[in-house]
């Protein structure tokens, strides 16, 4: 699978290039939803009834990394601008190492916890299964992202072209 690390390194060169209409938000949810469908193609899916075929899976695996670096890259903004006016008197040299840290545990869990979960899932219910459940579980994951994380308005503020970077 070292398509993802060549498209990813490609990747986080391209997305300081996102123009500055797109909201950080917008970013997040779009790339999880959009890797989410693509990942159908790289099991490829039972539940969508393809076959197996590896012009699929390549193709899937090629699109899927085109949404990583998006998916990661943004992720500490975010958190810092989430929390810029909450934290108050706090400086934000201290609010940038706590949520930095926050998102370092964060991903670390994940590393920990991803092969587990693949792992377990691929022993139990097969390759096409497991990447079946990874798509829900990353468009679910951007549903509630919208629903949660005031994501009607990134959408809306993307859409008029005047998103804060």
């Amino acid at each position: 699978m070292s398509i993802y690390g060549f498209v990813y390194i490609i990747g986080t060169l391209l997305v300081p290039h996102i123009p500055a209409r797109f909201t950080k938000q917008f970013t997040l949810m779009s790339s999880c939803f959009m890797m989410g469908i693509f990942l159908f193609l790289v099991g490829p899916s039972k539940l969508m009834g393809f076959h197996e075929s590896l012009t699929l899976i390549l193709v899937g695996l090629f699109i899927t990394a085109n949404f990583l670096a998006p998916l990661v890259i943004p992720v500490l903004p975010e958190m810092l601008d989430a929390i810029k006016d909450k934290v108050g008197a706090c400086d934000e040299q201290t609010a940038g190492n706590y949520t930095g840290a926050l998102l370092n545990t964060s991903l670390g869990l994940g590393q920990v916890l991803g092969p587990l979960f693949g792992a377990t899932t691929y022993a139990a219910l097969g390759w096409q299964s497991t990447q079946d459940i990874v798509a829900i579980i990353c468009i679910v994951f951007s549903v509630i992202y919208f629903a949660f994380a005031n994501g009607k308005a990134a959408c809306s503020q993307t859409l008029r072209g005047g998103a804060r970077r």
